[in-house]
């Protein structure tokens, strides 16, 4: 498998959620000037949805996903909802336990917004932490891109040390 810079992680049970991320995908592509396809791996477009037809089984997806996450250079995961959805949180904890960096995706009014720098948002302790102690939560797509590109050029400058 071809690795893709971005893994993008979120729930997808409904046709409003692959939506927003379908969304979320394009807005990083066009602001880091990606292929939203070559360059991002949205898990119900790539891989398949359950139930797609008799290639999408859970093996055959769960393999798939797997491996994008390992060839990912970062994940982005969003993290709406009053608690973080279960398959995003694995998703989450095995990139951290990969060292592969998270941004995670706030855009849940639900969740109170710091109103300084302190690292009080409310949300899950331990996505909290994975997403660098807070640092690389965000509450647009366009801060994610952001936070994606400085962490990107983090990484490429560890890689030439």
């Amino acid at each position: 498998m071809t690795g893709k810079m971005i893994y993008l992680a979120g729930p997808l049970f409904s046709v409003a959620e692959r939506h927003f991320l379908e969304k979320v995908a394009s807005r990083l592509a066009f602001c880091l000037d990606i292929d939203v396809v070559a360059d991002i791996f949205v898990p119900h477009r790539d891989a398949g949805e359950l139930g797609d037809s008799l290639l999408s089984t859970r093996p055959a997806i769960f393999r798939s996903d797997i491996e994008a996450i390992d060839a990912a250079s970062i994940v982005v995961a969003w993290l709406d909802g009053s608690d973080v959805d279960s398959g995003t949180a694995t998703e989450v904890g095995y990139a951290y336990a990969k060292g592969i960096p998270v941004v995670g995706l706030v855009t849940d009014f639900r969740i109170p917004i710091p109103a300084s720098n302190e690292p009080d948002w409310n949300i899950n302790n331990m996505i909290w932490g994975m997403c660098d102690s807070g640092k690389s939560l965000c509450l647009t797509p366009d801060d994610a891109a952001r936070m994606v590109q400085k962490l990107l050029m983090k990484v490429e400058t560890e890689i030439g040390k």
